[in-house]
């Protein structure tokens, strides 16, 4: 995308990607005159509280350990980073 955006004089793109894989729940929640898409369960946060965390890291994309355990084979090249407590918030 970013030699697509400097050949049209865009500025260049960065985005941080978090990914988890776990349970949750996803559909439309609510009344039937009030209706919202929504994710919820103890999974649905953590992949934003991975890309939250390539701030602190530098990093571009992070995965949780739940998803490098179903990774294939040798498909990917990953290195571990850190053991961080995403469950329980300080405060």
């Amino acid at each position: 995308i970013n030699h697509w955006s400097q050949r049209k004089g865009l500025p260049h793109v960065s985005i941080r990607c978090g990914i988890h894989s776990g349970w949750v729940s996803v559909g439309n929640l609510g009344f039937h005159s009030r209706l919202k898409f929504g994710v919820i369960g103890e999974n649905a946060n953590v992949p934003a509280k991975l890309e939250e965390l390539n701030k602190t890291y530098g990093t571009p994309n992070l995965i949780s350990e739940a998803t490098y355990n179903r990774l294939p084979g040798e498909d990917f090249i990953v290195r571990p980073i850190d053991y961080v407590d995403i469950w329980h918030d300080e405060g």
